[in-house]
């Protein structure tokens, strides 16, 4: 079995004396996509509302209310992503419906407020309700339900980053060679407003000044009540405290989620902590040392605050490598490889004389069979392949 993978050998920066306060921290985004069937019924019933819809305005900007599971929704005039037909938006919900005949054609998420208000166990047990009385049964009791979109966020009050968040900090990051780190500042002030480590998929970790988004994009104002009460000792806090307030964002994509085997609901609930642990030490904010290598410099106290309120995990899930595809196609990349290779060796054996000799081709791949089959490790190496080829040629 794949062996579970361990935190870089770093340590966290200590966190100076009132550096910042841990504010709130919560689930912001949670998505599923589910493979369920519905009535026919319910197809017909949507599909006459939304030419309603599109009959008050032809320029399709104007939802309809209808009712579903005896809840209030707004059905859009279009559709969305994916083939999805349908589109309905309550307060607490947003779900998208495709035709019964695809597979995985329903997608749901919960709206950011409702997140805060409910709670993501909550918030489920009341979508699944509204599916419940819809009459939407699962297509494999088994299989049903996939999470696609996970971002937990955790917001930070701290004037003293407020004051680090120049252009520079962008060479204190590290994160995957393939991603990338992007800061976007205001030039005025030269001051970094948001610093982005990594891609949007599979996973990124986002850094923000969340008093500022709220006043000029979000209006979530009501984020300002629940910073105004102390994390650990539940006081009321200055008013001072609810500005210069970061949001530390997490945020996970289906790629990673399923790289994991953490795509269940249930099954990221309990690896939660170990899941962010991962992202942060790998794409991860440091503090500079006389280190000449940056990835041996300390994580950041603004991670250390959050490694620290959820005990630091350090042990991390394996990554399932397993490919996919067709046979024929993986076999023409094995062999051109293995044929670069081959051809790569006879000429450095042959560098001196200038040449490529037909026949070393032919004892080197006879040398690297015998190299194969005398290996120690022959057996659990060819288990190990038949795990990751476990899916190839197989409908996707």
């Amino acid at each position: 079995m794949p062996k579970d993978r361990f935190a870089p050998d770093i340590g966290l920066a200590p966190i100076p004396e009132k550096y910042g306060r841990l504010c709130v921290h919560n689930f912001d985004w949670w998505e599923e996509s589910l493979n369920m069937d519905y009535p026919e019924s319910f197809w017909t019933y949507l599909k006459g509302e939304k030419a309603k819809a599109i009959e008050l305005d032809d320029t399709r900007n104007t939802p309809i209310k209808v009712e579903v599971g005896e809840t209030p929704f707004q059905l859009l005039a279009v559709g969305a992503k994916g083939g999805r037909e349908f589109v309905l938006e309550n307060n607490n919900f947003r779900i998208e419906i495709a035709s019964r005949n695809k597979n995985w054609g329903i997608k749901w998420r919960g709206k950011s407020a409702a997140i805060w208000a409910l709670g993501v166990e909550d918030l489920r047990d009341a979508i699944y309700d509204i599916f419940r009385k819809i009459g939407c049964t699962p297509k494999d009791k088994n299989d049903y339900i996939r999470l696609t979109r996970v971002d937990y966020c955790f917001d930070i009050h701290s004037p003293r980053f407020t004051g680090e968040m120049f252009p520079r900090i962008g060479t204190q990051t590290v994160c995957p060679r393939e991603n990338k780190v992007r800061g976007d500042w205001v030039v005025q002030a030269d001051r970094i407003e948001t610093l982005t480590i990594g891609m949007a998929s599979p996973c990124q970790v986002q850094i923000y000044d969340k008093t500022k988004e709220i006043t000029e994009a979000s209006n979530k104002t009501w984020l300002y009540d629940l910073w105004s009460i102390h994390h650990d000792t539940g006081e009321i806090v200055p008013d001072s405290q609810i500005q210069d307030v970061w949001r530390v964002e997490i945020r996970l994509k289906k790629d990673w989620l399923k790289s994991r085997k953490v795509n269940r609901p249930d099954v990221f609930l309990e690896h939660l902590w170990r899941c962010l642990s991962d992202v942060l030490y790998n794409r991860r904010l440091t503090v500079r040392t006389k280190d000449s290598n940056r990835r041996r410099w300390p994580l950041h106290p603004m991670y250390g605050i959050i490694l620290n309120e959820i005990d630091n995990p350090t042990q991390f899930l394996s990554i399932d490598r397993r490919a996919t595809g067709r046979k024929s196609e993986l076999r023409k990349i094995m062999l051109r490889n293995l044929a670069g290779t081959a051809r790569s060796l006879a000429v450095l054996l042959n560098k001196d004389e200038g040449d490529f000799k037909e026949g070393d081709v032919q004892e080197l791949l006879i040398e690297a069979f015998h190299w194969m089959m005398n290996d120690e490790d022959h057996r659990e190496k060819v288990r190990r392949a038949l795990e990751k080829y476990e899916f190839v040629d197989m409908a996707r």
